[in-house]
Parts: structure tokens; sequence; C-alpha cells
């Protein structure tokens, strides 16, 4: 009953009202949220020192070093198979806490956060950020960015009034095996032709 009374009273119903926040006082505007979307990896078996690491067996009277002296519940080193696609209906398989088991975000035990979809031929993991705050904290909380991110990309369109033009900016943040970040951007923009200019072009 109490969220029934707040979808009413806190702004959840329909007629909507749009209040400013702040006044776009500059040429261009952003028109569209902002879409983050990620390419990722898919593990592999370890190999070298990280094998030996992996295949490390715990040592309950080691005291000193807690990563080592007791029973591991996950493995100390996650390989992943930098030219691999990765490509499952879910971003991750997230184990839901016992308390969480039967609550509807929780299916089969896991916790599903990013949907697979086909991007130019790839799958990617997108999530719209409408709510900033809220998006960017659950982002962190699920580890969104893992070692098995190949690559990040970001966009969203922009409006410029004085041209009538509309540019798709999108900027892409790619990783490599030694954990170098690499950014490059892509930008493409229209024009809105209106009256004569349509026919003169």
């Amino acid at each position: 009953a109490a969220f029934s009374y707040c979808k009413g009273t806190c702004g959840y119903c329909p007629p909507f009202e749009y209040v400013r926040v702040n006044e776009f006082v500059k040429p261009q505007k952003a028109i569209l949220p902002i879409v983050v979307h990620q390419k990722r990896m898919k593990k592999s078996d370890c190999q070298g020192f990280a094998k030996v690491l992996h295949e490390l067996e715990p040592n309950e009277a080691l005291i000193t070093s807690p990563t080592l002296d007791g029973t591991r519940t996950s493995d100390l080193v996650t390989c992943v198979d930098y030219n691999s696609e990765y490509d499952e209906e879910w971003d991750d398989h997230i184990k839901c806490p016992d308390v969480a088991a039967d609550v509807d975000w929780c299916v089969d035990g896991e916790y599903q956060h990013t949907q697979k979809l086909e991007f130019m031929g790839h799958p990617v993991y997108p999530i719209m950020i409408e709510e900033k705050e809220r998006e960017v904290n659950t982002m962190k909380l699920v580890d969104w960015l893992d070692v098995q991110t190949k690559e990040v990309s970001t966009s969203t369109l922009v409006y410029s009034h004085v041209n009538e033009l509309f540019t798709l900016i999108v900027v892409t943040f790619k990783l490599d095996s030694a954990g170098h970040v690499q950014a490059e951007k892509y930008l493409l923009s229209a024009r809105d032709l209106l009256d004569t200019e349509s026919v003169q072009f």
C-alpha cells in the first residue's frame, strides 16, 4: 500500500512533468542517455606461474599469509583467452547471497545483470545510463569491469541547434594483456535539411 501511495506522489505515475535542473546554455546538447557496452573474453586454463598459483593447496597451519592459509571458495587467479569472444547470454555468473535466494532477481542461484545483444556482428553487453549514480554504483558492486573485459564503449547523440547537426559520439577503451588502456574516438555527423535546404542539397 505504501508503494502504491508513493507511485502517486513521487512522480512514478503519468502525466509526467519535466522540471528543469539546469538551463541548456551551450550550443550542443546530448539528447539521448549515454549507452555503455563491453565486449568480453572467455576464461581459459592458466599457464606458467599463474597455473602454479591456481593449483596451490591451502595450508591451514600458515597464519602469516591470509591468501594461502585456508580453504578457498574461488580461484586466486582468473585467466582469459585474449583471442576469444565471450558470447554467453549474460555477462557473468554472480552467486546470490543466501538471504536473497528467493527474490525475483536471483535466478537459479545467480544474479543476472547484463544480457547479451548482437551489435555489428559481435556479442556485446550494454547498459543505458539513465540514472547515473544508481547505474554506476551497481556496476561497481557487481564488478562489471573485470579481467574478462576486452573493450568498453560509451556513446551518445549530440544535437547542435546552430547548424542543425546531429553527431553520434563513441569513445572506446581497449585493454591489452599487459593492462594498457588505449582510447579511440569516433564521430559521425548528419545535418537535418529543412525547408529549401533539402531541395538545394
